[in-house]
């Protein structure tokens, strides 16, 4: 029993991670494939890139809290330890550390230039959404 709560520890960091890692290599692929955004088709390709950059930051959310839970209910079971929230301590602070290290992408992919200037306010408009909304609405 003790070995499944510290799966339950463990795991949702694990995806977690994944899913940082992956979108930071998209981000990355996409700034080099693109440089300077200049079709419809450069767009659509940030927008997708975009919608699932803010998906996963939802879904990294949640895989995040879960563990809380699995201690909470661990504890609760005496399945697990109080210092086995030592585990969930370390494990925020290297998916946080991951995710800041790897923000420089995000952050290059949106900042590409842009050179047709209605590229560039649709462009501008799905940056703003993907900084201050939790879901992609420029569809």
């Amino acid at each position: 029993m003790h070995a499944l709560f510290l799966a339950g520890l463990i795991v949702p960091f694990i995806l977690a991670l994944a899913i940082t890692i992956m979108s930071g290599m998209e981000m990355k692929a996409f700034v080099v494939e693109v440089r300077v955004m200049r079709t419809a088709e450069d767009l659509a390709r940030f927008k997708r890139l975009a919608a699932r950059s803010m998906y996963g930051a939802l879904a990294q959310i949640v895989l995040v809290l879960i563990p809380w839970g699995v201690y909470i209910v661990g504890l609760s079971r005496q399945a697990l330890l109080q210092s086995e929230m030592t585990i969930i301590f370390v494990l925020s602070i290297v998916t946080i550390l991951v995710n800041l290290l790897l923000k420089k992408d995000e952050e290059a992919a949106r900042g590409l230039p842009v050179e047709d200037p209605e590229l560039k306010a649709e462009r501008d408009k799905v940056v703003k959404t993907w900084m201050h909304k939790a879901l992609p609405d420029w569809r």
